[in-house]
């Protein structure tokens, strides 16, 4: 039998070696990779981020001669001058992508935490930066898809942030606060910008006194962004107040939630949480009897 199973490991033992010769290779390809798409995304964030002075630009005109050597078009078209936001954005997500996938596969569990919070707070920071400079620099009154941008790469901003928290924080509720709050503004996004769009249909076509038709094309931008931030924020409220949580505990017991908390425990045969007290499950009809009474009749049978 000892033969057996030696010879065994013999056999195996070249199968082993090729396995992690395998698993090296792909952890220096996803090194190499991951290196050469955060240098693409560092120098595409530094260029971006040096140019924020043109959002005071509404829109550029390129020069003729550009144009036609370009693409030999007779027409100016215009640049806009939050592109280089645009740019900066881009370059965060290169930039996030080639760190992440370089160092993951080097990193245990605790080490890819802690690499998604620093990627999450840089990422974080570069939007809060972006839209300040928008605000401050840009023309009034402002261009609404700028801002648009600005949500949207929040709203992704939220997957490392979610990644970077412990699921023991807060009982858990947190991380499920931050995917809550991730799912709440697609959602209302979705259906905010649904209600704009209807809503500035509808303006566009009321006929006004002064004969312009100004507004309305872009209330579903507004829409998305409102949608966004009142759903995502009343989940991610609802799930820190562990509303949830209380709601379903007074479904199953039939009691107010401060009451639930005290008065529930879970039967010992079949799981289910009943009301603390219950000589009996009303699920399984198994005897509920308590520890003390338990090693009473364990005493009683050895005597």
């Amino acid at each position: 039998m000892q033969d057996n199973v030696s010879n065994r490991e013999v056999f195996q033992e070249p199968f082993r070696g090729s396995q992690e010769r395998k698993t090296r290779g792909s952890k220096w390809a996803a090194l190499g990779v991951g290196c050469l798409f955060a240098a693409v995304g560092l120098v595409a964030l530094v260029e971006s981020v040096s140019n924020f002075d043109d959002f005071s630009i509404r829109a550029r005109f390129v020069p003729r001669n550009e144009v036609s050597r370009r693409s030999g078009a007779d027409t100016a078209p215009r640049e806009h001058g939050f592109g280089y936001g645009l740019g900066a954005f881009l370059g965060m997500v290169f930039a996030s992508v080639g760190v992440s996938s370089a160092a993951a596969p080097f990193l245990g569990t605790t080490g890819r935490r802690r690499l998604a919070f620093v990627v999450a707070v840089l990422w974080h920071s570069l939007g809060i930066y972006t839209c300040w400079c928008y605000v401050s620099l840009a023309p009034k009154p402002y261009d609404t898809w700028p801002l648009l941008a600005v949500g949207i790469y929040e709203w992704f901003g939220l997957i490392p942030a979610a990644s970077a928290v412990s699921e023991s924080a807060l009982a858990g509720r947190l991380r499920s606060g931050v995917w809550d709050l991730w799912g709440g503004g697609f959602l209302g996004a979705v259906v905010g910008a649904l209600v704009g769009f209807l809503a500035g249909g509808v303006w566009l076509f009321l006929p006004h006194g002064t004969g312009s038709q100004d507004g309305g094309y872009d209330w579903w931008m507004y829409g998305a962004l409102g949608g966004g931030i009142v759903v995502g924020g009343t989940f991610l409220v609802w799930q820190l107040l562990n509303l949830g949580a209380r709601w379903k505990a007074k479904s199953v017991c039939g009691e107010p939630s401060s009451q639930t908390a005290v008065r529930a425990t879970v039967c010992r045969t079949c799981g289910s949480q009943i009301e603390r007290g219950l000589s009996e499950c009303p699920y399984c009809r198994a005897r509920n009897e308590s520890r003390r009474e338990k090693r009473t009749d364990l005493g009683a049978r050895y005597e």
